[in-house]
């Protein structure tokens, strides 16, 4: 589905890090999202919207404004979704995330 995506909009009152936009990211879909949890370390603005959770109306608004920002301009669209996935391969490629966590656990033996 995500190969088939443009967007991800996720209007979360609440997360952590949903892998959702990580899984997203790596096939170029731009996200949108409301900027709470550890969102804002990672969509960053050369590569996606974050947007203010509360009150909720803001997030309908600003999430409708980021889409209709990258439906004019396509050329915007193409350049984040290209960010996104160079961000995805940087961040959250497997190997990457095997290392990250083997480094961990060495450092929890320690």
């Amino acid at each position: 589905l995500y190969a088939q995506s443009h967007i991800i909009l996720l209007c979360s009152s609440s997360e952590g890090f949903p892998k959702t936009i990580a899984e997203a990211m790596g096939f170029g879909v731009v996200p949108i999202a409301t900027r709470v949890g550890c969102i804002p370390d990672h969509v960053k603005p050369e590569c996606g919207y974050l947007t203010v959770p509360e009150p909720e109306i803001n997030t309908v608004y600003e999430s409708v404004a980021a889409l209709e920002q990258l439906v004019k301009n396509t050329e915007l669209f193409h350049q984040f979704s290209r960010v996104a996935y160079q961000y995805a391969l940087s961040h959250f490629d497997r190997k990457i995330f095997d290392h990250q966590w083997q480094n961990l656990i060495y450092q929890c033996l320690s």
